[in-house]
């Protein structure tokens, strides 16, 4: 999508950050450092977007038995600041977290958008079944290639990003080492 644009993935399918064991979040947390670190560094970033959507697991195709989630949870990180506050907020009810080991109570078994930024935290979940079929399929990704102004790459099927990777992976070897 941008160069910078990361993701961060557990080691195991797991269907969403709601369903993932309390231990694990201290590492999730040193993670989450560690890319915001990175972008300091690499592209003298201070304020980053990071945000999940109900993971995608190949749009959907690979899917928990209960619940029907898809099995993909992923914190997706842009070196860049972004409202998507502002874009969810319309549509979706907003509950304040502190992070996503809050998920698993606040959003509970349900479809949810997490979004963090320098100033703000907060899980989107819906008020509806409209609400919610419109959450499971939503790709925040396309919406944000439209808000850096590359509507184009909004998909990695159609745009791949193999420059932008190349040049994130370069930036990792000088500056990811903190």
């Amino acid at each position: 999508m941008i160069e910078g644009y990361l993701a961060i993935v557990p080691y195991e399918c797991i269907g969403s950050f709601s369903q993932m064991p309390r231990e694990t979040f201290p590492e999730l947390k040193r993670l989450r450092s560690a890319v915001l670190g990175f972008y300091e560094r690499a592209y003298g970033v201070t304020q980053a977007t990071m945000f999940y959507e109900q993971g995608r697991a190949g749009a959907g195709a690979s899917v928990a038995e209960i619940g029907g989630f898809p099995l993909h949870a992923h914190l997706c990180s842009l070196p860049l600041a972004l409202d998507l506050h502002a874009v969810l907020a319309g549509k979706f009810v907003r509950k304040t977290v502190s992070g996503p080991e809050e998920l698993s109570v606040v959003a509970r078994d349900e479809p949810y958008v997490y979004v963090e930024d320098a100033d703000e935290t907060a899980v989107y979940v819906a008020s509806s079944s409209e609400g919610r079929a419109e959450l499971t399929g939503m790709r925040l990704k396309t919406v944000i290639a439209n808000l850096v102004g590359y509507p184009e790459r909004g998909s990695w099927r159609t745009y791949p990003g193999d420059l932008e990777l190349h040049k994130l992976k370069e930036n990792w070897r000088i500056y990811g080492k903190g």
